[in-house]
């Protein structure tokens, strides 16, 4: 008979129990026979596993070959190891890629496109600084309209600039940290270590 079929007393004597649960005794016995009631915790391969297990891909070990290739003709004939460092950065940052996860990536995205936005913006500040100077006033000896119409859209375009640096202070400031907290999170569940407190 299945345990859910089971009356209430079948249960209890399947367990050797009753309904005012086990004795302190009975549950001590219990516990040194049967250990706590938890789950076991599963093993967490090492960051060195994970490599290995991508390291076992037919692809890597074509590409790990021929770099040992090239590396023993280049040694034959004197000549450079370029292609075989080549081969192994193939081979070896995606594989470190895969170990730190695509937070590294996002990271390095986020301080790409701060840095960007920053040039950009002071790019464009300097760069229209420089036209209103030297263009203004033969843009309103053209007429006053013509010089108006030059002087809105360098304003428009200095405005475009200063928000480009703006975002670039709000993703040093903001978003920057917010990847590292996210970036050692990941690390840490990638390698097992806990966070010290």
């Amino acid at each position: 008979m299945e345990y859910y079929q089971q009356t209430v007393e079948q249960a209890f004597a399947a367990q050797a129990s009753g309904p005012d649960g086990l004795s302190a005794r009975q549950a001590a016995a219990r516990l040194a026979r049967t250990g706590p009631n938890e789950l076991r915790k599963a093993k967490k391969e090492s960051v060195f596993q994970r490599f290995l297990q991508q390291m076992a891909d037919p692809m890597i070990l074509v590409l790990l070959a021929a770099a040992a290739l090239s590396a023993l003709t280049a040694a034959c004939a004197g000549e450079s190891f370029a292609d075989v460092f080549i081969i192994l950065a193939v081979v070896l940052f995606p594989l470190w890629i895969g170990l730190a996860g695509t937070i590294f990536g996002i990271l390095m995205g986020v301080v790409g496109a701060a840095i960007g936005f920053f040039f950009g913006g002071v790019g464009t500040v300097v760069g229209i600084v420089a036209v209103l100077v030297a263009n203004t006033p033969a843009a309103f000896a053209a007429g006053w309209p013509t010089g108006l119409f030059m002087v809105g859209m360098c304003l428009l375009a200095l405005a475009l600039g200063i928000a480009l640096i703006a975002e670039a202070v709000w993703l040093v400031t903001w978003l920057l940290p917010a990847c590292w907290r996210l970036t050692k999170r990941a690390w840490r569940a990638l390698t097992g270590k806990k966070e010290a407190k």
